[in-house]
């Protein structure tokens, strides 16, 4: 397998792996949480579980739209624009035949002045490289 060079890499934006709680919530009405993974000023990628309601948001083309929480649900960043780049499964240690574990990767749309800005609060206060 050919290695990729850093020129090959599609992301202009280092990601950076999350050292707190943060979660996300896709879709307008949705009630269930995704916890973040690493985020970027470009994007973020998140865990969840297949099966689960938030399937049928996530495949629902309506889900355009995403809101960031931190620790014990408080709102951080909402209704920013987001597009899918990957979706895959999460290979699991443990015997979980009923779960699978899913991991998206979205890229962030056009973001306000204001939602940057708390982007970057949120990236520097929140996370570690």
């Amino acid at each position: 397998m050919a290695k990729r060079k850093k020129s090959d890499e599609r992301r202009k934006h280092d990601r950076i792996t999350i050292k707190s709680n943060v979660f996300t919530a896709l879709g307008a009405d949705s009630k269930q949480k995704c916890v973040v993974l690493d985020i970027s000023e470009g994007g973020l990628s998140l865990r969840y579980y297949e099966g689960s309601e938030l399937i049928k948001q996530i495949a629902d083309e309506k889900s355009v739209k995403l809101d960031i929480f931190v620790d014990k649900g408080d709102l951080c960043l909402s209704q920013i624009p987001f597009q899918t780049v990957y979706d895959a499964k999460i290979m699991s240690e443990l015997p979980l035949d009923e779960v699978t574990i899913r991991k998206r990767g979205v890229k962030f749309g056009r973001l306000t002045k204001d939602q940057r800005s708390k982007l970057n609060d949120l990236v520097q206060t929140r996370l570690t490289k």
